[in-house]
């Protein structure tokens, strides 16, 4: 047997693992290799998932189809002729004969490019994809992932799904497809479209309210997961969910007028206009023509009066002037067009095209003006410090940030992030240029991000009086006096750093984060990892204040910028919140010097933290460490630890010994 196809066939299957997307069926293309596929299938694959797809290889060896519905009929996949057109014999009703219906989309050839090659995809000034190719490999990549039940499970509707997993969609689109800056608003969008459309053909497919219960639920599709079907039907059959649907009905029976663009977007069909029209931008009438009627007739008679009336009125038009779109247009005029009466999305007809092109600029110059400029960079142990500065939305100043970045062996390398949070009147140069912790994350392949303390340049009255609040002194939590409005480290921290991170620097797994800092980057460390268990893997601190609420230093800062609400303070405090969010699986390291004045003087509390942790057997490992400071040589003497540490959450296939 030729061995180029079977090399073919499982760099997909690799590329299919990696991506852990055993819920789409891409055994259809293995079956012919199951055993050298079974081997790539990791061990904490569930048997309902594998299950899944043998029962997909099943069905494409015996001929049944992919998918029916309630009367028996196939339901046409919406595919086209790109990557595999995989074709299913379908026997006919008498026997005689078979046709061939086109099974369903996964896109072998998207999951199949290598690590770092993405495909471009052209975007028009609306934030709309407009080059007939990639736009369909881009359509269709996104429509299988939202027929997924990984992705976007079917029993969740699109505005309730979790904004982290709306962000993994769009990364993952974004390792695949090179987009311009703006275009996830356009991405989400399709996906929220496609989300309910497949919700919307399954349900016409394969729900009856005339069954029993258990004749909905054995009438599962087969590429819906068995707990999000037997969801759906619950929900399916609640009075709310009926009135509603009868409601939609109702409102779809007011829709006269259909589009008859078929697979063509109408930025596409705007795009051939302006083509056909020597670069000037179609009208909204011309618009309309195109995309209800084949050269200007059409058998609908709601949409032939509609255009026989803009025509009317374009030629009623003075001399020279031209149907430019906006409010007062030949299509506004129109008195046969009601918005109800139209089956388009609100890009292309009903909403001006000036505001779309305003929506779409605004982002761009919004990211653009928030983009991360290189400020400094500096070799070290094969990999790079770099410093950035950019525009902070939260904080509303200009903010400095660094970053290491480890020895690359590829460039699509990705690396997991290791926040680090300074103390007290640091700033992000300090543990950068003092702690070596470059030397082991080199080895163990993690970045370090280190944020500044808190915002700068705002004069704001006090601000710099005293060295343990205000600049440099931010506590890493969002300031409620209205004087210190701007004090938002938290969210910066929690929010856009992250975003900012994911947004420039390909070459950062921000999924994969960790946290660590010193005193009061140690407090807030502690507070933000408990506080969001789903978004770091592990916490470690240096001489952390552990107990602010009872320190002078906490004391005073939660004063300023949290008012006297006591409530408010403990949400910042991590030994009261251990109590509350105390479902840890790594553990917590600490690490304290006995000979700290500030240990001495009660600002850090130590003792306090690990007996609530004993209380909720969270698990801790506090170590006092004879002859050590405050000072960034103790830091520096146990940094490779701490590294090691959370590289174990991190890269746990690459962790080297611990002295932990």
């Amino acid at each position: 047997m030729d061995e180029s196809p079977k090399k073919l066939v499982l760099s997909i299957a690799d590329s299919c693992v990696h991506n852990s997307l055993l819920d789409v069926p891409f055994m259809i293309f293995l079956h012919a290799y199951p055993s050298e596929f079974e081997q790539r299938v990791p061990d904490d694959v569930g048997d309902a998932e594998v299950e899944d797809e043998r029962a997909v290889n099943r069905t494409m060896n015996t001929g049944e189809n992919l998918v029916h519905g309630n009367n028996g009929q196939q339901v046409q996949e919406d595919t086209v002729n790109i990557d595999f057109n995989h074709f299913i014999d379908d026997p006919a009703a008498d026997g005689s004969s078979h046709k061939r219906v086109r099974g369903p989309t996964y896109m072998p050839s998207i999951w199949a490019l290598q690590e770092g090659d993405r495909i471009p995809v052209q975007f028009n000034e609306y934030g709309q994809p407009v080059d007939k190719e990639t736009t369909n490999s881009l359509s269709h990549f996104m429509g299988s992932l939202a027929r997924s039940g990984k992705y976007c499970p079917v029993d969740i509707s699109w505005h309730q799904l979790k904004t982290n997993k709306k962000g993994m969609l769009l990364n993952l689109i974004e390792t695949k497809f090179d987009l311009p800056p703006g275009s996830g608003d356009w991405i989400l969008k399709s996906f929220a479209k496609k989300v309910r459309n497949w919700r919307a053909r399954i349900k016409k497919d394969y729900y009856d309210p005339s069954l029993s219960l258990q004749e909905q639920i054995n009438s599962k599709p087969k590429r819906v997961h068995v707990d999000q079907w037997k969801n759906l039907i619950k929900n399916w059959n609640k009075e709310g969910a009926k009135k509603t649907s009868e409601r939609n009905k109702t409102n779809r029976a007011y829709k006269k007028m259909m589009q008859i663009t078929g697979k063509r977007s109408y930025a596409r069909v705007r795009e051939e206009l302006k083509e056909s029209l020597l670069g000037c931008e179609p009208s909204r009438m011309e618009m309309f023509v195109a995309c209800f009627s084949k050269n200007g007739t059409t058998k609908n008679v709601e949409a032939a009066n509609a255009i026989e009336q803009m025509l009317d009125l374009n030629f009623q038009l003075p001399e020279g002037s031209l149907d430019e779109p906006g409010p007062d247009d030949v299509f506004s005029k129109c008195t046969h067009i009601k918005p109800h009466s139209l089956s388009l999305n609100h890009f292309s007809l009903v909403q001006s095209y000036s505001s779309s092109k305003q929506k779409y600029r605004n982002t761009v110059t919004k990211m653009e003006s928030t983009k991360p400029t290189e400020i400094g960079s500096s070799k070290m142990f094969e990999g790079f410090n770099k410093r950035y500065k950019h525009q902070s939305s939260t904080l509303g100043c200009s903010m400095n940030f660094h970053i290491y970045f480890p020895p690359s062996t590829s460039p699509s390398q990705k690396f997991p992030v290791l926040y680090w949070l300074s103390g007290l009147t640091c700033t992000d140069e300090n543990f950068i240029s003092k702690s070596g912790a470059q030397r082991v994350a080199s080895t163990e392949g993690i970045a370090l991000v280190v944020p500044d303390t808190s915002p700068r340049g705002l004069n704001v009255e006090g601000e710099s009086d005293s060295w343990d609040f205000g600049v440099g002194a931010g506590f890493y939590l969002n300031a409620t006096v209205e004087k210190w409005k701007n004090w938002q480290m938290y969210d910066y921290v929690v929010k856009e750093l992250p975003k900012l991170l994911s947004d420039n620097f390909p070459q950062l797994d921000t999924s994969r984060a960790s946290i660590s800092g010193h005193s009061m980057g140690g407090h807030g460390a502690l507070t933000i990892y408990l506080k969001n268990l789903d978004k770091y893997k592990s916490v470690s601190a240096f001489a952390p204040i552990a107990n602010p609420i009872d320190c002078p230093w906490g004391q005073k800062a939660f004063t300023n910028y949290l008012g006297d609400n006591k409530a408010a303070w403990e949400e910042y405090d991590a030994t009261c919140l251990i109590s509350k969010f105390n479902d840890v699986a790594a553990t917590i390291l600490i690490d304290q010097g006995e000979d700290d004045k500030f240990l001495h003087d009660k600002q850090l509390l130590p003792n306090k933290f690990d007996e609530a942790c004993r209380n909720v057997k969270a698990p801790l490992l506090l170590r006092m460490q004879p002859g050590y400071d405050h000072s960034y040589y103790f830091i520096a003497s146990f940094i490779d630890d701490h590294i090691r540490h959370h590289a174990q959450a991190l890269n746990p296939s690459r962790v080297g010994n611990c002295r932990i």
